[in-house]
């Protein structure tokens, strides 16, 4: 962003950070929502696009969860834990997933 406002304010440092404050502003939903941008896998595996007025933006984004959709602190067992696959440790919280074919517990 460093770069993009240099060039830009060669010409003038009020455009370039106006043009820098409206890429932030476009980008804060990606904040929490990664996935919004549509992907454009047929150019890099991963990578997704942003719009912003003439400009598209590419990124990528690495989920540390590993696509979890549970978890719980490490202090604590719940009984559902068992049914997913465990994923991750991150801090005191343990990731989990839905259990493959292979990794499915059975119930009796």
């Amino acid at each position: 962003m460093a770069e993009i406002w240099a060039f830009i304010a060669e010409g003038s440092p009020p455009t370039a950070t106006a043009f820098i404050h409206r890429i932030e502003e476009k980008f804060e939903p990606l904040r929490h929502h990664p996935e919004l941008g549509p992907q454009r896998g047929q150019l890099a595996p991963g990578l997704r696009a942003h719009f912003n007025r003439d400009y598209v933006i590419y990124y990528s984004f690495m989920d540390p969860t590993s696509g979890a959709l549970w978890y719980h602190a490490d202090y604590v067992k719940p009984s559902w834990r068992n049914a997913f696959e465990r994923g991750p440790k991150i801090g005191r919280h343990i990731f989990y997933s839905q259990a493959t074919q292979k990794t499915r517990v059975s119930r009796k």
